[in-house]
């Protein structure tokens, strides 16, 4: 059911029974409370930077698509936290500085239009595509410069492959340089070890695994920021009510992870937002043979 998901290899959602167990070993150590951590200090750099961009002119600013705002936000995280990639706010982004050498993109842009074509992706055959190995020979993902498939489909191609290129050079880099200092999953992930040092996850393992946490956690994260801005906006009563209980936490100075567990009208927002309008509703799954399941009387 999930193999379209495959893109760059094996990972939690494609894979089950043992394997599935494997990766999950491997994985869970990654979402301790240092990455959650980290998560709470790129928002706040990247907000910060958002709102810095806002206050240039001293003009009130309207958002006219929130989850336009918020898929801005979170993808800018995503790539911090899982890739280790820090990126900035528009005014400070990347896309005018030279191209890294044998690239045809920056990696923030491919990251974006990563996200913002993956049903593309999954939609069309992966001949279109292409391997690895054909996309080398090819240019351009495997799709040839000029045809019928447009540039929609060249574009997400292009960002596909240079993705994964970038990603087979963070590791590579963080192979050869080592991790000290390093906080992104990616390089947990690559770190992690089982019950022996032999029981690690492959280059491919960990490529997948890293993409999939891009593709779990961008837009469901937007999405559910959303629609809480929403709801305030609607309820303008609660709105002041959670401004006021996030000044008595803070006053006027940034917020800090330690400040995390006073915040606790900020979480209830979350919690009944997340009630409200849950992002994912169910991870749907077949049964690969019959079972039996044994009743016993009440």
């Amino acid at each position: 059911m999930y193999e379209p998901l495959m893109i760059y290899g094996t990972n939690l959602v494609t894979t089950e029974g043992e394997t599935w167990s494997r990766h999950r070993r491997l994985a869970n150590p990654s979402f301790q409370e240092t990455s959650i951590r980290y998560v709470w200090e790129q928002t706040v750099r990247i907000v910060n930077e958002m709102l810095d961009d806002w206050n240039v002119d001293g003009e009130t600013k309207f958002v006219n698509h929130v989850v336009a705002m918020t898929n801005d936000i979170t993808l800018l995280v995503i790539g911090a936290v899982a890739f280790g990639r820090a990126g900035h706010w528009r005014s400070r982004a990347e896309s005018d500085s030279p191209l890294p050498k044998g690239h045809q993109m920056h990696f923030h842009d491919a990251l974006r239009i990563v996200s913002e074509k993956v049903l593309i992706r999954l939609a069309l055959p992966p001949f279109v595509w292409g391997d690895k190995a054909t996309r080398e020979r090819m240019g351009l993902g495997g799709i040839a410069s000029k045809g019928w498939l447009g540039e929609t489909i060249k574009e997400a191609a292009v960002a596909f492959a240079e993705l994964e290129l970038y990603m087979e050079e963070m590791i590579d880099e963080r192979t050869s340089g080592g991790f000290e200092g390093r906080r992104d999953l990616m390089g947990q992930l690559m770190q992690a070890i089982g019950d022996d040092a032999s029981d690690r996850l492959t280059k491919r393992d960990v490529i997948g695994n890293t993409y999939i946490f891009l593709f779990a956690g961008h837009e469901t994260a937007a999405h559910s920021l959303g629609y809480l801005f929403g709801l305030l906006a609607l309820e303008q009563t609660e709105q002041e009510c959670l401004y006021q209980h996030i000044k008595s936490v803070l006053g006027d100075r940034e917020p800090v992870y330690d400040d995390l567990n006073a915040l606790g009208l900020v979480l209830a927002a979350f919690y009944e937002s997340l009630r409200l309008y849950p992002p994912v509703l169910n991870i749907p799954k077949v049964t690969s043979e019959d079972a039996t399941i044994p009743a016993t009387p009440a």
